[in-house]
């Protein structure tokens, strides 16, 4: 488990720069990585579906505006802290996966578009609580939070970014590999396929 300040620690060692004490600290360090930090955060998150930030959710239905229904019968509200949607299904069996589609209302609202009812969501969630976070989620969010903050630290130096967007890609490849070993998801039959047999 790491904090914060760790983390941000972590990515300033990739770069080779002065590490900080505290978030509040005024140098430009530390104001770089709180600049980027939230961003950089979701960025990992949507990348892949981390274990610790899988979630499953009831949608709760809404209206269906005129403009999408021609392609779909249902409109839901999205999860305010969803970052990835995964999947959805029918609540009486979630591994026969359903098409769906995220659009904006024209009132702003983002909706997830399906022809399922009701509608459970499966999603990537924004978790900001570090104890949470997994020792390759961890190595992964410095890297990519160092290949933002590097421009700004070291005056435009493309190739420590690029090094740097390098590893934090070889990461993403070991959460992968990782997340293959920790077990396997039910698999779902594809219901065009199932149809056929």
């Amino acid at each position: 488990m790491s904090s914060k300040i760790e983390i941000w620690n972590m990515a300033l060692g990739f770069i080779g720069t002065r590490t900080v004490a505290s978030e509040s600290e005024r140098c430009l360090e530390a104001v770089q990585c709180g600049l980027f930090w939230d961003n950089a955060r979701r960025m990992v998150l949507s990348q892949f579906p981390f274990n610790f930030a899988q979630k499953k959710r009831l949608l709760a239905e809404k209206k269906i505006e005129e403009v999408f229904k021609s392609q779909w019968k249902y409109a839901y509200s999205m999860p305010n802290d969803c970052v990835s949607p995964q999947a959805i299904a029918d609540t009486n069996n979630f591994y026969e996966r359903k098409y769906f589609e995220i659009a904006l209302k024209e009132t702003g609202e983002k909706v997830l578009l399906c022809d399922v009812n009701p509608c459970t969501l499966h999603y990537t969630a924004d978790v900001t609580d570090t104890t949470l976070y997994t020792e390759i989620f961890i190595n992964a969010l410095a890297y990519k939070l160092a290949s933002l903050v590097v421009i700004p630290l070291l005056k435009n130096n493309s190739s420590k970014r690029q090094e740097l967007e390098q590893l934090y890609q070889m990461a993403i490849a070991a959460a992968v590999q990782s997340n293959a070993r920790q077990g396997k998801e039910k698999p779902y039959v594809d219901e065009w396929i199932a149809a056929r047999y």
